[in-house]
């Protein structure tokens, strides 16, 4: 007998039609995870920067007691002065000082320096995995940290949220 090589037309339809039917299934459950992803990373970070927060919060300059080299004085405005290590400005050092103890930070400045000395990050808040028109946003109010875009805060509590990254 003589064999014909090659496939037909209607094999060919149907091999595509599987594929079509198949990425149309894949295409939704990987995005779902990758997602899924974002999420997770986001909220791990939200934990390390509330976990920042409240430890300054409940401990105030406990973390000083880890500076193995500690020479903390006080300038003449009662400011703070650390040595090097800490590798903290003034400014940074004075918005610690000034949130007192058993207070959640009130300023942005206040948030950033607390984060970078309890995580040790100087990088201060990456942008959030979930996209740059999301933020981490920090409620002054209760401590909390959680990923909102702006227009998903009410507008009359806006005054409580304080956007880590951006403005």
């Amino acid at each position: 007998g003589h064999m014909k090589k090659g496939f037909t037309l209607v094999e060919l339809l149907g091999v595509l039609g599987i594929v079509a039917i198949l990425s149309t299934i894949s295409v939704p459950v990987l995005k779902r995870a990758d997602e899924n992803s974002r999420d997770k990373a986001d909220n791990a970070m939200i934990l390390v920067y509330t976990q920042a927060i409240e430890s300054y919060r409940l401990n105030d300059y406990g973390a000083f007691a880890r500076v193995p080299n500690k020479r903390v004085t006080f300038e003449e405005n009662g400011r703070v002065k650390i040595n090097s290590e800490l590798n903290m400005s003034s400014d940074e050092i004075a918005a610690l000082s000034n949130s007192g103890k058993g207070i959640y930070p009130q300023t942005k400045a206040e948030c950033l320096a607390v984060i970078k000395l309890y995580t040790g990050d100087s990088n201060a808040v990456t942008v959030p995995s979930k996209g740059s028109s999301y933020d981490y946003y920090y409620n002054r109010i209760t401590g909390e940290i959680s990923v909102l875009r702006e227009q998903d805060i009410p507008a009359g509590l806006r005054s409580n949220y304080i956007a880590l990254s951006g403005g």
